[in-house]
């Protein structure tokens, strides 16, 4: 493990090696939250469980939260910290150190429901061993703090679909939803860490996993998802110019990849706006940037350059609003 990294577990890690599931949640500055966290983790019916917390570079200290719960409870706690490098960086570590045959990831300001371990084993055990290795997650269901669902449900024989069909389903449902993905395939396909880029979307690596194995559809709560925090892990001093890079690259990589997002007209044009604006503003900063991630294919080259015109006064837009509040105009 990286010597930049500090590590510390209760005497309750050393005592189990095979969890049926790894818990991880990674937090950036949520002092305020992450006790909420720690708490449903800790208020799960079903124990086989271990539990990683990996600290991103926080500006605030939240040690002594973590700690005193790594002394209190009899769960298996391992607590990270590790340098800012966004929260795929701290998935992948959290990841790698994972030991149970399952894996759910909890955001640091919202909270697992009381049974969601036991519904994600009972899902999984429903699933005969036969078939187990064409799955690579359950996708379960999300509630806001009022109750209501964060999206729709399932249809009921959505697992009974073949899966092409059952794909676009989980596609086309639109908001937050929580999965217990395979452990063993997260360590065999990390995120990808690309140099200077503090956001990796999710989906850079759910569709590729998409691709090549099936979802279980969950009709069961597991997650109650909160909206008083900012969900963002990364973010250094300039956070204007690290949102373009960040942006830059996701739609550079989005654009250079259409086996994997398959893309409509609207989709197409408004990836590639976004990419072309990112573009123009990081020429005025950093050139190495726009060249290490410029998007290789002769469709997106072509239609830069049509749409140069309009990204130009959208870079100026971008520029004057959001630079002038960090004091840069």
């Amino acid at each position: 493990m990286n010597n930049k990294f500090l590590i510390k577990h209760n005497d309750s890690w050393d005592n189990e090696t095979e969890p049926k599931f790894t818990v991880i949640t990674p937090f950036y500055n949520r002092r305020k939250t992450i006790q909420r966290t720690i708490d449903s983790v800790e208020k799960q019916s079903y124990r086989n469980f271990e539990y990683i917390i990996i600290d991103d570079g926080s500006t605030e200290v939240a040690d002594d939260i973590i700690e005193k719960y790594m002394m209190s409870t009899c769960v298996p706690v391992l607590f990270v910290k590790k340098p800012n490098g966004g929260v795929h960086t701290a998935r992948n570590i959290g990841i790698q150190l994972a030991r149970g045959e399952l894996l759910v990831c909890i955001d640091s300001d919202d909270e697992l429901t009381e049974h969601a371990l036991e519904l994600f084993n009972n899902a999984w055990e429903s699933i005969p061993m036969s078939a187990r290795k064409q799955f690579w997650q359950i996708k379960a269901l999300c509630r806001y703090t009022d109750g209501s669902l964060c999206s729709p449900m399932f249809p009921q024989n959505i697992n009974e679909m073949d899966n092409e069909i059952a794909r676009r389903y989980f596609s086309l449902a639109n908001g937050e939803q929580l999965g217990c993905r395979v452990t063993k395939l997260l360590k065999e396909n990390p995120f990808p860490e690309p140099e200077n880029v503090k956001f990796v979307n999710e989906c850079v690596l759910w569709l590729e996993m998409e691709k090549q194995y099936r979802s279980f559809g969950l009709n069961e709560v597991v997650r109650i998802y909160h909206t008083d925090g900012d969900d963002r892990l990364c973010l250094n001093n300039n956070k204007s110019i690290q949102s373009c890079i960040n942006a830059y690259w996701n739609s550079s990589y989005e654009l250079s990849h259409p086996e994997t997002f398959p893309m409509d007209l609207r989709k197409f044009s408004m990836t590639l706006l976004r990419y072309t604006i990112m573009q123009q503003i990081l020429n005025t900063t950093d050139r190495k940037i726009v060249k290490q991630y410029r998007a290789k294919s002769r469709k997106v080259i072509i239609s830069t350059i049509l749409i140069y015109p309009i990204s130009v006064v959208g870079a100026l837009y971008y520029k004057r609003i959001h630079f002038r509040k960090m004091g840069k105009l």
